[in-house]
């Protein structure tokens, strides 16, 4: 019989945490809807348009567009017209919005306190230097992708 290689356990590991529950509910937040909601909460207090919410998260125009679309009908955002440059589209958290992040934000906060108490201290300093790891060797792989 064949061993996996690391590669594919891996790949099996992170299939199995996507298809947790507890993870799925953190996967929400490094995703689409929530992920716009939050970037417009930790900015409520600056003046917003879409190009600056697809540069910040490293996403398409037409995929910021499309969940903006979907966040506006929600009633989670509104857009407006600039004052200052009517070519431009300010987008503003609503309250519901604000609410619905935060409530969201908690029930993550509730999730990793369970991971962490589950793992412990030494086990979840472990688990943060793998992620500070692979997100580091990332952005440098990243970069140099970039500069050719």
């Amino acid at each position: 019989m064949m061993t996996k290689t690391a590669q594919e356990q891996v790949l099996d590991t992170i299939r199995e945490m996507y298809d947790c529950g507890i993870f799925s509910h953190l996967m929400d937040l490094c995703q689409g809807e929530f992920r716009t909601l939050y970037y417009l909460n930790c900015n409520i207090n600056r003046e917003i348009i879409p190009s600056m919410i697809s540069t910040a998260l490293n996403v398409s125009r037409g995929r910021t567009t499309a969940t903006l679309t979907l966040l506006r009908e929600k009633g989670y955002i509104t857009m407006e017209i600039s004052p200052a440059d009517r070519r431009r589209m300010l987008v503003k958290l609503t309250d519901m919005g604000i609410t619905y992040t935060l409530n969201k934000q908690r029930q993550a906060e509730r999730y990793v306190n369970y991971i962490v108490d589950f793992l412990g201290e030494e086990n979840s300093s472990k688990l943060i230097n793998l992620f500070k790891l692979i997100t580091n060797k990332t952005k440098l792989m990243e970069n140099m992708r970039h500069e050719n």
